[in-house]
């Protein structure tokens, strides 16, 4: 069986997650899609900063809304995957972030259950 992530494995695929979300906000030229990626890059922030209190410890209450969270941050990242081709020109930009999304993905999935 794989071992358990820790929370700082989890916290840094988010990071490299959040900061190339960041960065291609100002490769889209799209407003709308624009502000999309921007929401995401802030919600992936929001469970950074969540995973920093020392409240968050497994099955409290605070675990599991953070848990149910990141599903929907998951779900998000999971369309934006299918979607980041027709936004983003740069092909080393979206490659950059799919591998991004999947590895804070995978680990998040192995972390939060």
């Amino acid at each position: 069986m794989p071992k358990k992530p820790t929370s700082d494995e989890v916290w840094l695929a988010l990071d490299q997650l959040r900061r190339a979300l960041n960065d291609a906000y100002w490769e889209i030229s799209d407003p709308q899609q624009g502000d999309r990626i921007l929401a995401l890059a802030q919600d992936v922030d929001s469970i950074q900063d969540d995973m920093d209190k020392d409240a968050i410890i497994s099955n409290t209450a605070a675990y599991k809304n953070l848990q149910a969270r990141v599903k929907g941050v998951n779900d998000k990242l999971d369309q934006l995957k299918k979607d980041i081709d027709g936004m983003i020109h740069s092909v080393e930009t979206v490659t950059k972030i799919a591998g991004y999304i999947d590895q804070a993905m995978q680990l998040a999935a192995k972390y939060f259950v």
